[in-house]
């Protein structure tokens, strides 16, 4: 049973696997806390149209995908107070929006096709030792964040009003927990999917 992991495709999958799902369930936390669980959906969409974008311009999907993932942790993050629309109704439209784009682009490019649909669905058998240095490096960058930022997240996620009334700058910690976990999201795309 255990001669299964001396393949190194499985020690990647098992290495990628465990970075994932460690980060998603940490972040995760905060993501209920804050109550923005469609943010989370519409990000990974955003990102399934960075690939699709990449794989039809050619060039490298990743690199398109954490693009436009920072993309939309801009556009969420902008204060809503100064918008004439709510954040669900954008959130919505922007989960529909890239959909449904993805799937023309990956639809019009026949290269993209094959290739698209396993990098926006997931393999974890697929993983790389590039991708594990990459979503490593990711992690530390998360973890020092949440290190150095730790109360002021958990502050602003239980209640935003009171953190900003304190001083707190509330829109600077909105963004940094919105940096990482559109940076999450954006990475492990390749070894999870969209859904």
């Amino acid at each position: 049973m255990l001669e299964i992991f001396r393949e190194p495709f499985m020690q990647t999958a098992l290495l990628g696997g465990l970075l994932t799902a460690c980060l998603c369930a940490y972040l995760g936390v905060f993501v209920i806390l804050k109550r923005i669980v469609f943010m989370g959906i519409a990000l990974s969409q955003v990102a399934a149209l960075g690939i699709a974008l990449g794989l039809f311009i050619g060039i490298n999907p990743a690199i398109s995908a954490f693009v436009l993932t920072l993309f939309g942790v801009i556009l969420f993050w902008i204060p809503f107070a100064e918008r004439n629309i709510s954040r669900e109704a954008l959130l919505g439209f922007t989960y529909a929006f890239c959909a449904t784009v993805s799937i023309i682009l990956i639809a019009k490019n026949p290269l993209a096709e094959a290739r698209g649909l396993n990098l926006i669905s997931g393999n974890l058998l697929y993983t790389t030792w590039l991708d594990i240095k990459t979503l490593g490096i990711a992690s530390v960058f998360v973890a020092g964040l949440h290190l150095i930022f730790f109360k002021e997240f958990i502050f602003v996620s239980f209640d935003r009003e009171t953190a900003f009334t304190t001083g707190l700058k509330a829109n600077i910690i909105d963004f940094l927990l919105y940096l990482t976990i559109g940076i999450v999201i954006s990475l492990s795309m390749k070894i999870c999917g969209v859904v």
